[in-house]
């Protein structure tokens, strides 16, 4: 198996937006494909990198993230450029744009965050590891 190696996309969202996006400036982006059904391979490899990107289904076919994403670097390869049209733009009335974050599943997103506060939140990380290396990553991989 390839070893996983984040692009400039993956980087950014991971080392530079860090976990909480304070500074979202309340736009989004719309992804809408349609493949034909014989496409699994094609649509379960698009789906993956939609979900790599930050991206989640709205509804069948269609995907949202906050802020811009950058669709054209994150399918890059895939050879499906022409059937995807991507949007970035605000939520107009009468959509509110609070109930759009309903795509991703904040639940279990909010228990993950609390159980690794709880593991390594406090200033004796509880974690089972004998050295710094190896509990630097844990920690990154958490």
């Amino acid at each position: 198996m390839k070893p996983f190696t984040p692009n400039s996309s993956t980087r950014g969202r991971i080392w530079r937006t860090g976990a909480v996006n304070r500074e979202w400036d309340g736009t989004w982006t719309v992804v809408g494909f349609s493949l034909p059904g014989a496409w699994r391979r094609e649509r379960h490899d698009l789906r993956s990198r939609l979900v790599r990107g930050g991206l989640a289904p709205l509804q069948s076919g269609l995907w949202t993230a906050p802020g811009e994403v950058d669709v054209a670097a994150l399918v890059e390869g895939l050879g499906l450029e022409g059937h995807l049209r991507v949007f970035h733009g605000r939520a107009a009335a009468p959509t509110e744009a609070a109930g759009l974050p309903a795509a991703f599943d904040l639940a279990s997103t909010a228990v993950g965050y609390r159980a690794f506060l709880a593991r390594w939140g406090g200033a004796e990380p509880g974690t089972p590891a004998e050295d710094d290396l190896a509990r630097r990553l844990l920690l990154h991989t958490d």
